[in-house]
């Protein structure tokens, strides 16, 4: 109930909270007042409403703090059986029934002492079993993890059940592909643990991941960033968007969780910067970046960020870089890929590294 029209919102303790005129002097009063054997000061006072054939059982002490403890609990996990697994995985076991899935997690800031964290998935179509379901093939997997601090107490916990789904014809294109899975949570700076765990339900294959992480810091005035996503897909959406699955602001961000390319497709990365410092005299940032490509220690490709780019925004304290590299002409083998920004109006310089394959 909301009795001071706030917009706090609490639990109700007297039954009589709900009674949008307990405050009016003479108005809405119970059959025990009109009788004259309460009065709405009593009421009001000691938080009981009187009646003819006294108080209904579900408004007795016990009662109510049965109610409470039950309002106070988690709800009940729906996959249970990948919450016995993830109890079952303390202890080591041979297992030939293993669903392999990647697990990558990156980091954005919300605020100062907030942070957003994305959990990607990614499963190999291969590694699942399609079956027909009304004339299209489909598989279903279900996920749950269970995010804890160090401490021992649960942050969050999450379960979905997410299919992939081709018709006869791309079944066999679509099992060379990969499914992708993200779920965002946001948490406060520090150490955490995820235990995670997937099920395909046709199989009954499963994997379980136990990941610890820790959530970064973004103090304000200190030029820092994001991490850098590797990106299978990267396109421009039709308008901001809250963040949600894939969607960062006004972009479509899919991560490869792998970083495994094929010399035919593109590298796709996303960068947030935060912290830019704005000069006076265009009220702009000021900056320099740089992306560079390396393998074995050998320059192969750089690129100079002009502002030019339709997925790069450089007009703020906080500046997105989006990029779409073409990897055609590179050989097979471990490349590195480094972004630095350089700040000429606060004297800062940032960088960030991933690496990538090509197969």
């Amino acid at each position: 109930m909301d009795p001071t029209g706030s917009g706090e919102y609490r639990i109700a303790r007297s039954p009589d909270e709900k009674d949008a005129l307990l405050y009016v002097p003479g108005a809405g009063p119970t059959l025990a007042e009109i009788l004259g054997l309460d009065t709405k000061a009593n009421r009001i006072a000691y938080g009981r409403s009187q009646s003819l054939f006294g108080q209904p059982a579900k408004y007795g002490q016990f009662e109510r703090l049965d109610l409470l403890k039950g309002l106070g609990q988690p709800p009940p996990v729906k996959l249970d059986p990948l919450l016995k697994a993830l109890a079952e995985s303390d202890y080591p076991k041979i297992t030939y029934d293993r669903l392999p899935a990647q697990l990558h997690i990156h980091y954005l800031r919300a605020t100062e002492d907030s942070v957003i964290v994305a959990f990607t998935i990614q499963l190999e179509n291969a590694d699942l079993v399609y079956k027909d379901v009304g004339g299209i093939q489909q598989a279903t997997a279900n996920i749950y993890g269970r995010i804890t601090s160090i401490a021992g107490r649960r942050a969050r916990q999450f379960e979905d059940v997410v299919t992939s789904s081709f018709t006869s014809q791309a079944l066999e294109a679509g099992l060379k592909s990969r499914s992708v899975y993200q779920k965002v949570v946001v948490l406060a700076p520090g150490n955490y643990k995820i235990d995670l765990a997937v099920r395909d339900t046709n199989s009954g294959k499963a994997d379980v991941i136990r990941q610890g992480f820790a959530v970064p810091r973004y103090p304000e005035g200190e030029l820092a960033t994001s991490t850098l996503v590797l990106a299978s897909k990267l396109e421009p959406l039709n308008g901001p968007s809250l963040f949600s699955l894939f969607n960062y602001g006004s972009l479509k961000v899919i991560p490869n969780v792998t970083g495994v390319f094929q010399a035919d497709q593109t590298l796709g990365l996303y960068l947030q910067v935060y912290n830019v410092a704005l000069d006076q005299a265009t009220l702009r940032p000021k900056l320099d970046v740089e992306y560079l490509i390396t393998h074995q220690e050998q320059e192969i490709a750089r690129l100079k960020e002009d502002g030019k780019h339709p997925l790069s925004m450089l007009d703020s304290q906080q500046v997105t870089l989006a990029r779409l590299i073409p990897l055609k002409g590179l050989k097979p083998g471990f490349y590195e890929l480094t972004v630095k920004i350089t700040d000429h109006v606060a004297g800062k310089t940032v960088m960030r590294k991933e690496s990538f394959q090509i197969l």
